[in-house]
């Protein structure tokens, strides 16, 4: 967050003399008022392409400011405007984007970065293809065994964490991965790593197979052929501790190999309120080091989770904790105000809240704030709200200072965070939860 400038005193005789009349003279003068701020932001669409013709508005204790249109540029200004303040950007209707809200904001050159369609689909710039790596594994996957093949690379689509995984059975003699290229940035292949790991009965690992410097073509005409052949390996144990929020009796636990900026979740297994303990089974692999992740899916569509630090296996002593799910608490029942005020209950260690307004089956509107209430200025024509609408509720704890700044100040980058995308941010995003229990409410 920035700081307020400072006021400036250029003369201190001035300064001096003052002092000594407002001694003499009787009162004080009135106060100053407070310190306004010039705001000067930019809208882009993903890829940092920028949004043009966007209405952006300005709301801070003066009222509101705006709207303005931004430029060819994506930018946007405001001037005099007190912190902290709320920006709502209402895109061009042929953009198909979801109008976005950003309460509590303090800086002055807001980054947003837009990429939620109003349908709900994240926005691309070129169709998402598939690829295909496959090959023969020589020995196969042993009678009893079970095994999977990795594709990691950063190039693929940050929904599946940026790997491909294809999961084989007692006696494979074959694999075929078939990534998802991101929608983003239109790539005419993805340079990865191929890791194959096998597991006997116990789970523990039987064989692994590691080959750098696979290019899988994007296309999904193309096959890029890769026989392998596993062989024993060295292992290591990540282990540790996972605490429970009330009302969650089991979660899910995986270890995740982190290759450079990719991440692959591998298999995983289940620990409970009364059995918290895990010990998870990972291959020692050169340039490659562990996350691992707690998460878990209740009531149907509720999502919790959490992300260990960054580690080199082995690790002992590893403590994560099941974020908490926080309450919808109003708007409920039928309202006249057109510009609803959104109140949820605190989750502990949360630094973003997100709500997701629904009509039908678009999504009306996101608004983001650091603060466990966001109001939806008055907008006009259809970014308005009106009818029957839901909303559901997300959030997220930054994992550093870098992080709170990407997050909290609208330098939304790669995403809104909203339902599973923050999962998939480990490096910036410790841990959240998705409240997906939609709440009705009305506004004429």
């Amino acid at each position: 967050m920035s700081a307020q400038p400072p006021v400036l005193v250029r003369d201190f005789s001035k300064l001096v003399v003052l002092f000594a009349l407002t001694a003499c003279t009787g009162p004080n003068p009135p106060p100053l008022p407070p310190a306004t701020i010039n705001v000067s932001g930019t809208l882009l669409l993903v890829g940092n392409a920028p949004l043009v013709g966007a209405e952006v508005y300005l709301v801070d204790s003066a009222g509101s400011h705006g709207p303005v249109t931004s430029a060819a540029a994506g930018g946007f200004a405001f001037t005099d405007v007190s912190t902290p303040y709320t920006l709502s950007v209402v895109p061009p209707a042929a953009s198909e984007l979801a109008p976005s809200s950003w309460a509590n904001l303090r800086i002055p050159n807001p980054k947003v970065v837009l990429s939620i369609e109003s349908g709900g689909e994240p926005q691309t710039n070129c169709a998402p293809i598939t690829g295909r790596v496959a090959g023969f594994v020589n020995p196969p996957v042993g009678p009893t065994n079970t095994a999977q093949a990795f594709f990691i690379s950063k190039a693929l689509t940050e929904q599946a964490v940026a790997f491909a995984v294809d999961d084989r059975g007692p006696g494979a003699a074959t694999y075929e991965i078939l990534p998802l290229f991101d929608g983003t940035n239109c790539p005419t292949g993805a340079l990865g790593t191929l890791v194959f790991v096998e597991r006997d009965g116990a789970g523990d690992i039987a064989a692994v197979a590691v080959v750098d410097g696979v290019f899988v073509d994007n296309d999904d005409t193309v096959s890029t052929a890769l026989n392998i052949s596993p062989a024993p390996a060295q292992t290591a144990t990540l282990s540790g501790t996972v605490t429970f929020p009330p009302g969650v009796d089991e979660a899910d636990i995986a270890a995740v190999m982190k290759l450079d900026d990719a991440y692959a979740i591998m298999e995983g297994t289940t620990v409970s309120s009364s059995a918290p303990d895990f010990n998870l089974k990972v291959p020692l692999i050169a340039g490659v080091h562990y996350r691992v992740l707690v998460s878990k899916i209740q009531l149907g569509s509720n999502l919790s989770w959490d992300w260990s630090d960054v580690v080199s296996a082995p690790a002992a002593d590893m403590t994560l904790a099941l974020s908490e799910i926080g309450a919808l608490t109003s708007p409920s029942g039928p309202t006249a105000d057109s510009s609803p005020t959104f109140t949820y209950s605190e989750a502990s260690s949360t630094n973003l809240y997100s709500v997701l307004v629904i009509d039908d089956n678009t999504f009306a509107h996101l608004a983001m704030s650091d603060q466990t209430t966001v109001t939806i200025p008055p907008l006009p024509g259809p970014a308005q709200l009106s009818g029957d609408l839901a909303w559901a509720l997300a959030g997220i704890s930054a994992r550093d200072a870098d992080s709170i700044d990407d997050l909290l100040d609208g330098r939304m980058i790669e995403g809104l965070y909203l339902s599973t995308y923050a999962m998939n941010e480990p490096d910036r995003v410790r841990s959240g939860f998705v409240n997906a229990n939609f709440l009705n409410f009305s506004v004429p």
